[in-house]
This record gives structure tokens, sequence and C-alpha cells, in this order.
């Protein structure tokens, strides 16, 4: 019997395709141009890239999608495998293996295969549950002697603990019903698969995992050992961005990997012409340590914090949208590092934005941004620390900050809650084998106080640097002026410097800037009124 992974893909008749290409064209022409030009280009784009192909998509077997997912495992440890121990590396790659054997239960196949078909609407056990259940740990310990690893208890918790929540599901099954369901549906159809007719389905793996809600299972401990829980993070989160990863339609988890080339550290190195600031020569020589580093305005931290990276995977997070929107613009531009991802609550608005991308293109290198697939991405704190409320399926952000390199901008700019989970989670990044850096022109005292409070210490966990002395007094200067401002007084400066006037209404900052245009002098405009094709094009204009 073939056993199948999941549903045949399943795609628009060409009926149905013509149909929307109909009304996407009435859509167009029922738009004034002028008043709806990004719309209507964004309409035009979608009609040239339009599939109107039929799917030929095989339905994909258990087997090939079991193999699949290892050969995306293989691919990813032949690069960052140096990252993990033996034993890490054996679990996860168990877990791959056995995740998805629960499918293989009559119940899941008959809603797969369309030549199976029960004679009764059977409520199903998800799969996870069932493929725990069918691991050996008897097996699993041989297997692991013969490769030099001693199985621990805990190892083996974690690992039935990974597969049996890899997807979100409610528990609420007794051991009686789910020996009842797998006697039925499920143990002649595993045994069959795996070949093995002395298989034994292991109904005691519930007694075993880490944490349950389920109303017969034993519980050992209500407290999960910080440890404990960061390896079991480990093992499920590198499981599911594998098991994501494939079954988005890709083959490799990690996409432009820098490690061996380091273009980016070359390419900011050749535009400084090898001229770096203290600030930048100091986190080049401590890439392989965690840093706290004060640095003032002007003196470069973008670029050491980029430099401390050294080719490593990396995140470069902001407090704000707008200030990750302008790094991300001066990487991937400036510094022409072009596999740079952009991640938050409305990046895909900002991938839409590309005129050289496709509609496809633009939707896959928001997907693949989401999978933390690229070498370097520039984001909002929110989007990586979802680990620390140990929500299910947050793992996968802990997991791959183990191998990766988290930089932090700006820590001040945060709320006393923020600060709190990212203290919280710099210990478990730390932990986990994880760099952290955090680079800000302020750092209060209070900071260190908690970190120290969460077993980050100075020395043994960090290096601290304060480059504060090096600031340069005349940068900017400030004036705040209350009632009307002085055109005359902004025409003249601006001839001679840069001049900004911020408002604090976009109405009085039209009437001043066409106030300043009347008197001659050129000036720019942005306020919050923009669209996007036209805020661009002023944003581009000081992206240096």
């Amino acid at each position: 019997m073939e056993y199948y992974a999941k549903s045949v893909g399943k795609c628009l008749s060409k009926d149905r395709v013509d149909r929307i290409v109909e009304n996407t064209i009435s859509l167009i022409n029922e738009y004034d141009e002028n008043g709806y030009y990004e719309l209507i280009c964004k309409l035009k784009t979608y009609l040239k890239n339009i599939d109107i192909k039929l799917s030929d998509k095989e339905q994909k077997t258990l087997a090939a999608h079991t193999q699949e997912i290892l050969a995306c495992a293989e691919k990813f440890f032949d690069i960052y495998g140096t990252y993990f121990t033996d034993k890490e590396k054996y679990l996860i790659t168990k877990a791959c293996e056995w995740h998805d054997v629960g499918k293989v239960n009559l119940v899941f196949q008959s809603i797969v295969n369309p030549n199976i078909h029960l004679a009764s609407d059977v409520a199903q056990i998800p799969h996870g549950f069932l493929s725990a259940l069918s691991v050996s740990k008897k097996k699993i310990c041989a297997e692991m002697m013969g490769n030099n690893l001693e199985l621990l208890k805990d190892d083996f918790r974690i690992l039935v603990s990974a597969i049996y929540y890899h997807h979100d599901r409610d528990d609420v099954y007794t051991n009686n019903y789910i020996e009842k369901y797998a006697e039925k549906w499920y143990k002649s159809k595993v045994s069959e698969y795996l070949s093995d007719e002395e298989f034994k389905f292991m109904r005691t793996n519930r007694n075993k995992l880490l944490f349950s809600d389920a109303p017969d299972v034993r519980r050992s401990s209500l407290e999960i050992p910080e440890d404990i829980w960061c390896e079991y993070m480990l093992v499920k989160g590198m499981l599911n961005k594998f098991d994501w990863t494939v079954s988005s339609g890709y083959e490799e988890a990690e996409l432009g990997v820098d490690i061996f080339e380091k273009k980016l550290c070359k390419n900011i190195e050749t535009k400084m012409q090898g001229s770096l600031r203290p600030a930048q020569k100091y986190m080049k020589a401590n890439s392989d340590k965690n840093v706290v580093m004060i640095a003032p305005t002007g003196s470069g931290k973008t670029e050491a914090a980029l430099l401390w990276l050294n080719g490593d995977k990396g995140f470069y997070t902001l407090p704000l949208r707008v200030s990750a929107n302008a790094i991300y613009e001066r990487i991937k531009y400036k510094y022409e590092f072009e596999n740079t991802a952009i991640l938050h609550s409305n990046s895909l608005s900002y991938y839409s934005r590309s005129n050289s991308d496709t509609i496809g293109d633009q939707q896959k290198r928001y997907e693949r941004a989401k999978l933390l697939a690229y070498p370097l991405t520039v984001c909002t704190v929110d989007q990586l620390l979802k680990f620390v409320y140990k929500f299910p399926g947050t793992e996968v952000f802990a997991a791959t900050l183990k191998y990766s390199k988290l930089i932090i901008d700006e820590i001040q700019a945060y709320s006393p809650k923020i600060v709190a989970a990212l203290i919280y989670g710099l210990k478990e990044i730390n932990m986990m084998g994880g760099k952290f850096a955090i680079i800000t022109a302020t750092f209060p005292p209070v900071m260190s106080h908690f970190m120290k409070g969460h077993g980050l210490l100075e020395d043994r966990d960090y290096v601290y640097q304060d480059f504060s002395a090096c600031a340069r007094n005349d940068r900017h200067r400030i004036k705040m002026v209350n009632g009307d401002l002085d055109i005359d007084k902004i025409v003249e400066e601006g001839q001679q410097k840069k001049v900004l006037v911020i408002c604090n209404t976009v109405t009085k900052a039209q009437k001043l800037y066409m106030d300043i245009i009347g008197s001659g002098m050129c000036c720019d405009l942005l306020h919050s009124r923009y669209i996007n094709r036209h805020r661009r094009i002023v944003e581009c204009k000081y992206m240096d």
C-alpha cells in the first residue's frame, strides 16, 4: 500500500483563471491611473505573471516527504554542523525521521488517499501523537550507543515531546482511547510501513512527555528546568524549520550563506577604504564574543555591528519599523548585500515596492523571510522574541538564534516590558550557544543590573566597551521654537548647511514647505500622508 503525506495539490481551472484575468482588466479600466497609479501598476504586473498552467504535480508520498526533510537537514548540517553537538544533531535528525510516521493511520490516509474510503466518519487522533508513541527508547538507546552517544532520560523526553507537539493540537484523549484507535487504524499499517513485524506501540511514552494537559497522563514534575527547555526548543524548533521549509516547496533551509565568502564585511571595508573607526575596530576584533557597546551617533555603530557578524547568520533588530526599513535599504543598496531580508508587521507591503521583482518573487522573498532563511534579516524585536513566552510554535526562533548572531540597536528606546522579555531572551540565547551584541548610544545602568540578575555577567558572558568619549559635539544642533518660525532665518541657514525642520502637524509642515519654496529655496517635504511610491523617492535621496 502507498502512504501519502498530504492531499494532491489543488489549482484553479483554466476557465476560473480566465475569469480572474477578465475581472482584473475590468478593475484596471475602472480606476483613474493618475489617482491610483500604484494599484494599477500592481494589477498590471499581476496580469503579466499570473500562472495559467494546470498543476501537474504528483501526490507526495510519506516516504518521499520524509526523505526531503532529512536531505534538507543534511544540507543544513553540512554548513552549520559545527554549531551543534553530535547528540543535538542526532536528536534533531531522529525527530525529522519519525515526526510524520503517525500519518500512516487509515483515518488520515482516507483523507489524503482517494483510493481509501472508510464506512464511518471517524475522529482522527493527531498524527504527531501517534508518531511519538511509535518511537522505541530501547532502539534509540542502542543506536546512540553505536554512535558513541549516551541517551539520558531527559534526551528521550525531549525527543518524544518535540515529535508529539510538532503541531499545536489539543490533547483530550485518554490512554484507553488512543490504544483502541491504534489497534483498529494504526498498528498493522505502521508495522507494514516500517517493515518491522515486531513493532510495538509505546503508549507509555506519553508519561515521558515534558508537559501534557491530557486527562490521564502522569507528570513527574510541574517545572521544567531551563536547560532542558532550551534543548527542547532546539530540537522542536529545528524540526519545524526543516518541515516548514520542505512543505513550502524549498530544498534548503538557508540561502545565500555568507560564512565563507564574508561578502558583506568585504563590501563595508571597501566602501570605507579600510579606514575603520575605533568602535568598528573593536567590534571586528570581538566577533567571537557577546558584546555590549556604547557608541554615540556618528561613530559608525551600524557598520560596527555588521562587521561583528563576520559573515555569520544575523538578525539586526530595531525598535521602529521606519528605522528597520532605513537600515535594510542601507545594507542592501549601499553595501550591495542582496541577500538581506526585512521582517516586521508591514514587511509584505514593503517588498511590494520593489520594481525589479514580480509579484511571485515578492511573495517568495516574504515567505523565505518568515522562514528565517536569509543570512541577514533586519527586523523589529517582536518578530524574534516570541519564544520567551513559551507559546507553542515559537521554538523555531530560539533554535535559529542558536547558530546566529543577534544585534540589538538602541535598547534604551524599548518599554520596560519589552526590555524584560529581551533580557530573558538573551539569557536563553546565551544558554543555547547563540551570540548577541547590544549597540546603543545610551545604556542605563539598570540594564546591567537586571542582566546580572538573570546570570549575564560582564567579562564572563559578554564584554563591555564605552566609546562615549569619541562623540563629536558638533554633529547636530537642536533648537526648539514656540510660536511662528522665522522663514528668512531658515532659508539663510539652509544656504550654508543642512537644516531639518520638524513640525507637530502635517498641515503646518505643508504650509512651511510652500513658504520656503516661495522664497526661492529648494527643500523636500515628508509626512505621513505620502503614498509609498512618493515616500520612497524622498527617502532614497537621503539614504547615504
